[in-house]
């Protein structure tokens, strides 16, 4: 699979699509677009974000952390974070998050 035709069809908007699930992690492909992600927190899970390309700002407790295309950040549980307005590209994120 090349992920970056998979993202290219993907739409703007936050679109994402599951490319697997394996153990207790799901894994999936977003294509950000410059509307931002509002603030969430995961008590029970850790997240992780590989970027493919482009770049945003992920804010992690206030604090705002570049990521640009190759970056891979692990964003503990019971840490608020968001994706602030401004970002473009695609990126991976790995959590656990549903898998029912």
């Amino acid at each position: 699979m090349n992920l970056a035709a998979v993202a290219a069809q993907l739409s703007d908007g936050w679109k994402g699509r599951v490319l697997a699930d394996f153990g207790c992690v799901r894994m999936k492909l977003f294509k950000a677009d410059a509307v931002g992600l509002a603030e969430e927190m995961h008590s029970d899970w850790d997240e992780a974000i590989l970027m493919l390309e482009g770049e945003l700002v992920l804010e992690l407790d206030q604090v705002p952390m570049h990521l640009k295309a190759g970056d891979f950040h692990l964003i503990p549980r019971g840490v608020q974070h968001r994706i602030l307005p401004g970002c473009r590209g695609s990126f991976i994120l790995l959590d656990p998050e549903p898998l029912a």
